[in-house]
C-alpha cells in the first residue's frame, strides 16, 4: 500500500504539464491538487455485548446476566495522500471533488482492554470479574471520496453542499494479556503470552453535509466541513484463547467533521506549492446481533475434582446476542502538497 501511494504521488509531482486557469478575476488556478499526507491519530472502537444465562446460587438454579466490553486501540502515525480537482476557494468552478487514502504506520501505544461483568442473580449489583489488557498491532486502510457543488458564493467565502463515501477497515492481532480476575470471591492474578486474538472491523458511510470555504488573505485558505454519516459495519473476533469466533453486521450512524488550513508556499510557471495543516474527526455508533462459533472444544476444569473438562463443544453457535459498536477517532497532520 504505501509502495503504491508513493508510486501515486510521484507520478503527478513529476506531471510535466500545466491545467492552470483564469478565474473571472485574472488570477491563474490551478484545478489539480497533490497532497501527500502525515498524521497522527488517536482513538478507540469498542464493542459491547449483554446477554442472560442459568446459573447454580445456594442450590438453586438462578437466571443471570452479563456483559462483555472490547476496546481496541487506534492511536498511532499515518501516512496517505489526497487528490482534489477545483478545491481552491479561487476555483472558477461550482463543482469540485477529492479523495483522500490513508494508512496506518506504526501500531498502537495504548493497551487493548476486555472488561468482563457479571450480575448473579440478575437483579443483583453488576460487579466486574475480569478486566486484562494486551498489546495489539494496526493494520487501518481508510478512502473516503467526496464531490461537491457551491450554493454560495462570495469573494472570499464559499459554501458548498457535499456528499460522500467512506470505507474505514482496521484489524489487529491481539498479543498476551494481563490482568486479574474474580473466582469464589477470590481474586486471581492472570497473564499469558503470544498471538491470544484476533479481530477486524469495517464501516461503509454514506455521507452528506457542508463545506466553508474562505480566504483569509491570497495564499491563506481555510476549510471546514462537517457530515453526518449512515454506517454500515461488519466486525469479526476470532478468540483464540477459547476457540471460538463471533460475527456481526450492525448499522448505525456517525458524525463526521475535518478541517484544513492551507498556505501557499511558491510558484512556478506550470504549479503551484503549498504546506497545508489538516485534521479530522469521526464518532460513530452501530447496533445488531452477534453470533458465537466454537470451532473446536473449550476446555475448564472441574470445579471439585480440578480435572479438565469441556465447558463448550466444538460446533456450538449462540446467536442473536445483542451487540454495540462504538468508535471515536481523531487525528492531525500536515501536508506538502502540489497544484497543477
Amino acid at each position: 500500500m504505501i509502495r503504491l501511494l508513493a508510486a501515486m504521488v510521484a507520478a503527478l509531482l513529476f506531471a510535466g504539464s500545466s491545467f492552470a486557469q483564469s478565474n473571472d478575476s485574472g488570477e491563474k488556478v490551478s484545478p489539480f491538487d497533490v497532497t501527500p499526507l502525515f498524521g497522527i491519530h488517536s482513538g478507540q472502537h469498542s464493542y459491547e455485548i449483554a446477554f442472560r444465562y442459568y446459573e447454580e446460587l445456594g442450590g438453586d438454579t438462578v437466571i443471570a446476566s452479563g456483559r462483555s466490553k472490547l476496546e481496541f486501540p487506534l492511536d498511532g502515525s499515518r501516512f496517505g495522500v489526497r487528490l482534489g480537482w477545483n478545491l481552491s476557494p479561487e476555483a472558477k468552478s461550482d463543482w469540485f471533488a477529492e479523495a483522500t487514502i490513508l494508512t496506518a504506520m506504526s501500531d498502537p501505544s495504548e493497551s487493548m482492554i476486555d472488561s468482563d461483568w457479571e450480575s448473579l442473580p440478575e437483579t443483583a449489583p453488576e460487579i466486574l470479574w475480569s478486566y486484562t489488557e494486551s498489546g495489539a498491532t494496526n493494520n487501518q486502510f481508510i478512502v473516503d471520496v467526496e464531490i461537491g457543488r457551491h450554493v454560495h458564493r462570495k469573494t472570499n467565502f464559499n459554501l458548498a453542499l457535499v456528499f460522500g463515501l467512506a470505507y474505514h477497515r482496521f484489524e489487529q492481532d491481539v498479543l498476551g494479556f494481563n490482568g486479574w480476575q474474580i473466582f469464589e470471591g477470590e481474586r486471581y492474578n492472570i497473564s499469558g503470552s503470544g498471538v491470544v486474538g484476533y479481530y477486524r472491523a469495517t464501516y461503509i458511510m454514506p455521507n452528506a453535509g457542508l463545506k466553508l470555504q474562505s480566504r483569509l488573505q491570497k495564499g491563506l485558505a481555510f476549510n471546514l466541513a462537517v457530515k453526518g454519516a449512515r454506517m454500515f459495519a461488519d466486525d469479526y473476533d476470532d478468540h483464540i484463547l477459547r476457540g471460538k469466533d463471533s460475527e456481526s453486521s450492525p448499522s448505525g450512524f456517525a458524525g463526521m467533521g475535518r478541517f484544513s488550513l492551507r498556505l501557499d508556499a511558491f510558484e512556478t510557471d506550470k504549479s503551484k506549492y503549498f504546506v497545508e495543516l489538516w485534521g479530522h474527526g469521526v464518532a460513530m455508533s452501530a447496533d445488531g446481533k452477534q453470533t458465537q462459533t466454537w470451532y473446536r472444544d473449550e476446555m475448564g476444569r472441574d470445579p471439585n475434582s480440578g480435572e479438565p473438562i469441556v465447558v463448550v463443544e466444538k460446533g456450538t453457535v449462540i446467536s442473536g446476542i445483542p451487540i454495540t459498536l462504538e468508535s471515536e477517532q481523531y487525528g492531525i497532520g500536515l501536508g506538502l502538497g502540489l497544484s497543477f
